[in-house]
């Protein structure tokens, strides 16, 4: 068995491909491979392939489950098992071309790393000839859309790694024809784009080579607005200058590699080094530095934050340093108690062990004596002992002992954490820089910025070593989203969606030590591995917490507060909820930049935490009772902004939902619809959902009979809201209805028993539940008269027409239309789009269009249908838009224009992209009737049979089936296969006679007398006739 995802979702047993059934299973399917073997939950699975929030029942899950199971029945080495809190996809032998992918990208490094390019680039050539087109090409979801994104930015890594092999492996003249395309199409790619310079360079085609790096260098500009990067001005400044470090280097023999020998210190750095990520840059610029051919005595220093990577950078170039290179290592620490000079006797302790005591003696003897104390002989000298005559020595003795050990062999000296230095460490550095000549040295320091203690010497030796030509400055950021999920992904040992990436990346700005804590914690919970969320990392915390020590308490307590306020915050509001002026923070916060803890954001009135884990550090040190009263204060200060509330809507939610019971509900109920609403207006229906389902919860925190008041309002616009994305008769929809109408009886709320019976009204119409949608109609008209509410009783008016029309009544169809098309015109300032869902005024002019071309009135059909068209809610509102394409869909196919009906795919364009689902699934009825006239049968039968699926899927007995099968028999019919439409019309009249639907009963009669008199049963064709005028009478009652 074997399952390909690089392209259509395709099942493979053996040769053959099984069939996985409709879109819904096969997405269903898909939802399952991409976390194969380990347990997805039901919600998530209901979230990717329906959109639906775990509130939904799991009927439709659980259905789609079954029919999946038994597809894969006959193939047991393939098993979907049940496991809580969702279902397991146990692949077993079964291979996974996506997880082969990642494995062989995963393989290619780790044998680049080793030195094996032959090896990584067959590793790059297998992965790519796995792909067959764009992952999960045949599933239109949202999981499904992340995941092929995160496959194909992989995909384009290992393209980048393997032009980056090729170069190593001399294959320029090759890649210098292959290149230019693909930099074309990823013009902004300049990892991709420094490998075509340098392939053409190689090629002897050096004025292509700057051509192709100006057009990158115009692009970046055009597009971005910004310069190219470091490296790649690098690589033209050795183009331009025709550098020899740019030409294929010889390789190194075998020999040599296996003799290579890096001496560590005993003591284990604080970055982690189980595998380098990313730093290409970086590496290619340190390794260039520590080539030991010229004599020459050159240093590189690399600058970063505590975690970003600077030893594992170092360790895995000196690790590629040919065998005859020594490298040694000395390291400061950060205690006031350690000697003088401790870093430098570290490497000149391990140097000397090294060359053992013959040598060693030679050493000594061509340096001066006063090196001894720092070869692990005695005691460590004191420089200010003697004066600086003896301090002079001493430094002149280290010097000439390291140039006399590199003479006879290449070295490479690296200092870490030179931050922590001793000032007469840092002063023999700048000493050594200066005085050894001519000898293949390098000196490798590693300094972290920003700064952590109050005695750090990290920006003074900084700047004394930037004055020195000979020295290289090598400065860290954090990883980039597609390195965060390679490093999450080695450590795993499985694929990481790219909206954990995401995750990871804005939480630790990329720092692979924060990186790797996160996925470590999350290894040993039992929720899903990669996620980013949870509790900071304790080890990350120590690092953060230290960063913090050392800044003033009044700065602490300030940032404390900015943390309440997220990630990213305003100045002038941290000053109004603090109750002091802007300009009165000014050294706090000047203090808190110059440690990196947070930077400005474009102008000093915005500033962003360095890492959202600083901010989470901080929030947690607050005492829970503090915490939610500047979560209070937050909000109503935010509410007294001036400007448009709309815009702070979700933060002023927020920030109420967190203050808990130190806020006020009311507001806070009042904030979060509004957040709902605005979200909403933005095509967010998902996050429109969360904001109600919070505003829910906050609800019933209300006292008394506020909780209910409060509640109702919720409810009802969360009943909205779930059934313009899932239509009226999803479970969930049918749920909030009953509540709404439950609560709206019992407060006595006329207002809120318009969206409670209209809505139990649309359930019971789409459910083909006919005698209820009466009922509830009644139920309208009924709570209109009661109440005096004229809204009500055009809803009534609506409510019945429409149903009038489900029954095949026709003639009584057209008076409540007719009725509510002048009642909701007569009344256009009450009406609520937020109850209705689309506008009612012109739906039931729409409907009523319908009818009349039914009943043969096409002058008065098309005066109703453009007045639809014409009302303001047509262009403003999407889904009353949507909703008009779909009923004027009816229409056309009725008149038989299939043309015109085509036209409703605007419609079912519009609901696919808005999300609404059962829209869409309607537009399916013209849109698959208009293709299949038209010359694309299949696809027509196809889309007809998808609606047909899908209405099925949430109820028993839908409405609007006996017109799915009406049209398929007409599809049929047009093309001749009189047996096929024969077929289509007895399902028809079975699911008509089931729910008593006999909306297209006439239309259905006349072209089944047609169908029999064209297979000879004329008599059967007599009897059709006969019930068709009768069924004309009928239909003007």
């Amino acid at each position: 068995m074997r399952i390909s995802v690089l392209g259509p979702v395709t099942l493979l047993a053996g040769p053959e491909a099984v069939d996985l059934g409709p879109p819904r299973h096969r997405a269903l399917f898909a939802a399952l491979v991409v976390d194969a073997g380990h347990v997805v939950a039901a919600e998530v699975l209901q979230e990717r392939v329906w959109g639906l929030g775990p509130s939904t029942a799991p009927g439709t899950l659980h259905s789609a489950v079954s029919h999946l199971r038994r597809r894969l029945r006959p193939h047991p080495e393939l098993t979907l098992q049940t496991r809580a809190p969702g279902y397991l996809l146990r692949t077993g032998a079964t291979s996974v071309d996506a997880v082969e992918f990642s494995a062989l990208l995963v393989r290619s490094r780790t044998q680049a790393g080793s030195g094996n390019p032959v090896a990584a680039r067959a590793c790059i050539d297998e992965a790519l000839g796995l792909w067959r087109g764009q992952p999960y090409a045949d599933v239109d979801a949202d999981f499904a859309r992340a995941e092929a994104d995160r496959l194909t930015a992989l995909r384009l890594a290992a393209v980048e790694l393997g032009a980056e092999l090729d170069l190593v492996l001399g294959r320029h003249a090759e890649l210098a024809t292959t290149l230019p395309a693909i930099v074309a199409e990823h013009p902004l790619r300049e990892g991709l784009r420094a490998s075509l310079v340098l392939a053409l360079y190689r090629s002897g085609r050096q004025g292509d080579a700057l051509r192709a790096y100006a057009e990158g260098r115009e692009i970046l500009s055009d597009e971005l607005g910004v310069d190219p990067g470091p490296a790649l001005r690098r690589l033209h400044a050795g183009v331009l200058a025709q550098d020899p470090a740019l030409d294929l280097p010889a390789p190194a023999s075998t020999e040599a590699a296996r003799a290579r020998t890096v001496h560590r210190p005993s003591v284990t750095p604080e970055e982690p080094a189980d595998g380098l990520v990313g730093r290409t840059e970086e590496r290619t610029r340190l390794a260039a530095l520590l080539t030991l051919s010229s004599p020459q005595v050159r240093a590189a220093v690399v600058v970063g934050e505590a975690g970003v990577g600077k030893t594992a950078l170092v360790e895995a170039v000196v690790a590629g340093l040919p065998g005859s290179v020594e490298v040694e290592w000395g390291r400061c620490w950060d205690h006031d108690s350690t000697a003088g000079l401790w870093l430098w006797s570290q490497a000149l302790g391990a140097l000397a062990r090294r060359r053992g005591p013959t040598e060693t003696a030679v050493l000594v003897s061509e340096s001066g004596p006063e090196v001894e104390g720092l070869l692990g002989r005695g005691a460590v000298p004191d420089p200010s002992a003697g004066g600086e005559v003896n301090r002079a020595r001493l430094f002149m003795a280290v010097a000439g002992f390291l140039g006399a050990a590199a003479r006879r062999r290449p070295l490479v000296v690296v200092l870490e954490d030179l931050h922590w230095a001793d000032q007469d460490s840092a002063d023999l550095l700048g000493f050594v820089l200066e005085t050894v000549r001519d000898v293949p040295l390098r000196i490798v320091g590693t300094v972290r910025s920003p700064s952590d203690t109050a005695t750090d010497r990290g920006p003074g030796l900084l700047a004394d070593l930037a004055r020195r030509s000979a020295v290289v400055r090598l400065d860290l950021a954090g990883l980039d989203v597609g390195e965060v999920a390679e490093l999450a992904e080695t450590q795993l040992g499985r694929p990481v969606r790219p909206e954990q990436a995401a995750a990871l990346h804005e939480r630790t700005n990329g720092n692979p030590f924060f990186i790797s804590e996160l996925v470590r914690l999350r290894q040993h919970e039992t929720e899903a591995p990669g996620r980013a969320g949870g509790p900071v990392p304790d080890n990350v915390r120590t690092v953060v917490e230290r960063r913090l020590t050392h800044l003033p308490a009044g700065t602490v307590d300030l940032l404390g507060v900015a943390a309440v306020l997220g990630r990213e915050l305003s100045l002038s509001l941290l000053a109004r909820v603090l109750g002091r002026r802007a300009v009165d923070l000014a050294e706090d916060v000047d203090a808190a930049v110059a440690h990196g803890i947070v930077a400005p954001v474009e102008d000093l009135e915005r500033l962003r935490f360095s890492h959202a884990l600083v901010q989470e550090t901080l929030v947690a040190g607050l005492g829970p009772m503090r915490r939610a009263g500047l979560h209070a204060a937050a909000a109503a200060t935010l509410e007294e902004l001036p400007g448009d509330r709309r815009e702070r809507a979700a933060q002023i939610a927020s920030h109420w939902a967190a203050a808990g019971l130190m806020g006020d509900v009311d507001r806070a109920v009042a904030a979060t619809l509004l957040a709902a609403e605005v979200d909403l207006a933005a095509s967010a229906p998902s996050e429109a959902e969360r904001h109600l389902r919070r505003a829910l919860d906050l609800a019933r925190q209300a006292p008394g009979a506020t909780a209910e008041v409060l509640e109702l309002e919720v409810r009802t616009r969360l009943a909205t809201l779930l059934t313009l994305v899932r239509g009226y008769n999803d479970d969930a929809v049918a749920l909030e209805r009953r509540r709404s109408f439950e609560l709206a009886e019992r407060l006595g709320s006329a207002p809120h028993l318009l969206p409670a019976l209209w809505g139990r009204w649309g359930i019971a119409l789409v459910s083909g539940d006919f005698d209820q949608a009466y009922a509830d109609a009644d139920a309208l008209e009924e709570a209109g008269r009661r109440a005096g509410d004229a809204m009500l009783g055009a809803a009534a008016h609506l409510a019945r027409g429409q149903t009038h029309w489900h029954r095949g009544r026709l003639g009584s169809a057209r008076q409540e239309l007719e009725q509510a098309v002048e009642a909701f015109a007569g009344h256009a300032g009450q009406v609520r789009l937020d109850v209705f869902l689309q506008h009612p005024e012109p739906t039931a002019a729409v409907w009523l269009s319908l009818v009349l071309a039914q009943l043969g009135e096409q002058q008065e059909s098309d005066a109703a249908a453009a007045r639809a068209a014409a009302h303001p809610a047509v262009t403003h509102h999407p889904f009353t838009s949507i909703y008009r394409w779909v009923t004027q869909g009816f229409r056309w196919a009725v008149r038989g224009e299939p043309d015109q009906a085509l036209r409703s795919e605007v419609g079912l364009a519009d609901a696919v992209r808005l999300g609404f689902d059962q829209l869409a699934v309607f537009s399916l009825l013209p849109v698959g009737w208009g293709h299949g006239s038209s010359g694309q049968l299949d696809r027509g039968l196809t889309e007809l049979r998808t609606a047909r699926e899908a209405l099925g899927s949430v109820a028993e007995r839908p409405a609007f089936v006996t017109m799915i099968w009406w049209l398929v028999a007409d599809l049929h019919h047009r093309v001749g296969d009189e047996r096929a439409a024969l077929a289509a019309l007895v399902e028809a009249e079975r699911a008509g006679s089931d729910i008593g639907e006999h909306a297209v009963l006439v239309e259905r009669l006349a072209l089944e007398a047609q169908v029999l008199r064209r297979l000879g049963r004329l008599d059967d064709a007599v009897e059709r006739e006969g019930r068709l005028e009768r069924a004309r009478r009928e239909r003007l009652l």
